[in-house]
């Protein structure tokens, strides 16, 4: 577990996480984005799932107050050239086409219906409560940040995760690729 959070310093130490982050809250969203932000960098689209060019990475977020957090940190960031846009949505019926989909805890009773708006589609999804069918599974735990990956849902996406993200893992399910 420490080991992840070793990940979000060594590959991703270009993310400011704002000085205004002063509430623990704020505090425990910037190290998620900044998690997130290293995680993406160990994730494969297939070449039609992302834009073409230089366009932009979109992460949606599926709650208001994180979605609020996480764009302070991420939003503008870069991956692979790729300026990173994040949106915010309150209700998982208006989520629009993204890259990856952050389910907070705070919208947790709407991710059935968010994993299903994406199901099939190359998008990185990621919940803060153990979800059937998410790629990602957060959990904070003290001061670090654990997660679960599941192959089979990354694989239904037509994502693959790295060898050097899924050895972080707390727990791996599915069978390998």
């Amino acid at each position: 577990m420490a080991l992840a959070l070793a990940l979000v310093v060594s590959t991703s130490s270009t993310v400011a996480i704002p000085a205004a982050a002063a509430t623990q809250d704020a505090r425990e969203y910037a190290v998620k984005a900044a998690f997130l932000y290293g995680v993406m960098k160990f994730v494969e689209w297939p070449a039609a799932g992302l834009p073409s060019g230089i366009a932009p990475l979109t992460v949606a977020v599926l709650g208001t107050d994180a979605g609020a957090k996480v764009k302070a940190t991420l939003e503008g960031q870069v991956i692979g050239g790729r300026p990173i846009r994040v949106r915010v949505y309150t209700h998982p019926k208006d989520l629009e086409a993204c890259h990856v989909l952050l389910i907070a805890e705070e919208a947790a009773n709407g991710a059935h219906v968010a994993l299903a708006s994406v199901r099939g589609r190359p998008v990185l999804t990621v919940t803060e409560a153990l979800t059937a069918g998410a790629v990602l599974n957060l959990d904070v735990q003290d001061t670090r940040i654990a997660f679960d990956a599941d192959l089979d849902a990354a694989r239904g996406q037509g994502l693959r995760l790295a060898s050097n993200l899924l050895r972080l893992a707390r727990k791996v399910r599915g069978s390998a690729y």
